[in-house]
């Protein structure tokens, strides 16, 4: 049961990643929907450059209540994220994260983020997804709710030419 459960979970971050790279790549909107007989594809290289990719359409999975406020990371020794902070703005989210630094924690800032229901049918959102560009690295947040935690995959794509591996990290969060 415990290897279906995380393997399900990958799946909802890969589905994640993968509407967050179209966002990203293809400068069309989240959620942009293809007509009978049209491609994704061609749907999306349809789409104005520099499309707004804030602008939530009535489809939009609203964030639930349970997403919303202050998480801390379960694990007090982490070395990655130590608390995020959850926010409704219109029906997106405006996630602030904090990472392990010395002596205080690091404020990675505030980015738009994005909601995820469990279906296509629901629009109750439950999971998230938020992208940090820093000046050597891309790091994707992508979290759901379980059980009254917060369990976020932490995706690290280092851009400095370090040669440093890629990586990632599940950490869980309670309130």
């Amino acid at each position: 049961m415990k290897v279906l459960r995380f393997m399900a979970v990958i799946a909802f971050a890969l589905v994640a990643l993968v509407s967050l790279a179209r966002a990203t790549y293809a400068d069309g909107p989240i959620g942009a929907q293809a007509a009978p007989g049209e491609t994704m594809s061609e749907r999306m290289s349809d789409a104005p450059r520099g499309a707004a990719l804030d602008a939530a359409s009535p489809e939009t999975a609203v964030p639930s209540n349970a997403l919303l406020g202050t998480w801390h990371n379960a694990n007090a020794a982490t070395r990655s994220i130590t608390r995020i902070l959850i926010g409704r703005v219109g029906n997106n989210l405006a996630v602030h994260t904090y990472g392990k630094c010395s002596p205080t924690d690091c404020d990675w800032g505030t980015v738009t983020g994005y909601t995820y229901a469990t279906s296509v049918g629901s629009n109750l959102g439950i999971g998230f997804s938020a992208v940090y560009n820093f000046s050597f690295a891309q790091v994707i947040n992508v979290g759901y709710l379980s059980g009254g935690n917060l369990y976020v995959f932490e995706f690290t794509r280092f851009t400095d030419n370090s040669g440093r591996s890629n990586f990632f990290e599940i950490e869980r969060f309670h309130k």
